[in-house]
């Protein structure tokens, strides 16, 4: 083949010429696979003068890297010409790009290096489009009126699963609440903040203002003042009482009941009944505590030696008028009682 080289500058004698010319032929003669190939040695250059006359060169070792270090040997693109033009300009490369299909390319202290995204993700070489990898397949709405989410979550922070899990009510509150339907309720309206019932014995100490205790066992009704009981009323009608024993005294009523409404006083023990407190001490022979009405003796309520509830009789029914006193004595002597004594006397209307 013939070799042609522009016609060089002054600067560039024949000689010089000739000896490039004889380099070339020789390299060619030794290392081309074509007959119409080229071929420079690493070391030496091809040089030329832009149209500002500027000397440009380059070596083999740099045309080297215009070519694609994949197995096609493909020549660059226009576009990845031009780059590599320009940073060849700036001495900022020595390789070309390469790498396999799908791969990210990137400068890497003067050559290029290439990584595949994957993981959690994956990249669209051609659009550019990212698209993160699926790692729930429960998707949709959870949680309603009877159910709340639950989610299953990654180390990443991931939403990795969502089911919907009923509300057990009864294992939350650790009991089963009413049906408000079918079922009635004690609303505080005002001044009542709870009602209890049982026997007198398990009424507890007062101390909540306003609330009610239903006394099964006496048939009373007590509301807490705040710092102790006040019998307020029962099934029929009469009065509650509790007293201590310690300010009882011979003549004096340790009981004093007065109502603006007529009733009875019956003869039956099932409405009448008084009772020892627990932290007292019964009489140690029988005692009687005197029921007076009007001023008039009318019963008996009587304990038994060592006895902790009383007994009542009455010879019959007795009427109580209007603002009539009802009144219980005390004996001259209790025999050893302490403590406090509770009941009530109760009659119809």
């Amino acid at each position: 083949m013939s070799l042609k080289l522009p016609l060089a500058p002054p600067a560039y004698d024949k000689g010089d010429q000739a000896r490039l010319r004889g380099a070339v032929e020789r390299a060619d003669q030794q290392n081309r696979k074509r007959q119409e190939d080229l071929v420079l040695a690493p070391s030496q250059r091809l040089v030329f003068y832009d149209e500002h006359g500027a000397e440009q060169h380059f070596t083999g070792a740099i045309l080297g890297g215009l070519v694609r270090s994949d197995t096609d040997a493909q020549a660059l693109s226009p576009a990845e010409q031009a780059n590599a033009r320009a940073n060849i300009a700036a001495g900022t490369i020595t390789g070309a790009p390469g790498g396999s299909n799908g791969q990210i390319q990137f400068n890497r202290s003067g050559a290029f290096g290439g990584f595949t995204l994957g993981g959690d993700a994956s990249l669209n070489v051609l659009t550019g489009g990212l698209t993160l990898s699926a790692v729930n397949a429960d998707t949709g709405t959870f949680g309603d009126g009877t159910h709340v989410a639950r989610f299953a979550v990654d180390a990443k922070g991931r939403v990795t699963g969502a089911t919907a899990v009923a509300i057990d009510v009864v294992a939350a509150l650790g009991y089963t609440p009413l049906d408000a339907a079918s079922s009635s309720f004690v609303h505080n309206l005002g001044g009542a903040p709870s009602v209890q019932a049982g026997a007198h014995a398990s009424r507890p100490a007062a101390g909540t203002s306003g609330a009610l205790y239903i006394e099964t066992d006496t048939q009373t009704i007590w509301r807490d003042n705040g710092s102790g009981w006040d019998g307020i009323g029962s099934g029929t009608w009469g009065f509650a009482f509790e007293k201590d024993l310690s300010g009882a005294a011979a003549g004096i009523a340790l009981v004093d009941f007065c109502s603006a409404v007529a009733w009875t006083i019956k003869a039956e023990m099932a409405l009448c009944s008084v009772y020892l407190s627990d932290d007292g001490i019964a009489p140690s022979v029988q005692t009687d505590f005197d029921l007076h009405v009007g001023g008039v003796t009318k019963g008996t309520i009587r304990f038994a030696a060592s006895a902790t509830s009383a007994t009542f009789s009455m010879a019959s029914d007795t009427a109580v008028a209007a603002n009539a006193k009802v009144q219980i004595y005390p004996p001259s002597n209790l025999n050893g009682m302490t403590g406090r004594i509770y009941g009530s006397i109760m009659g119809p209307r």
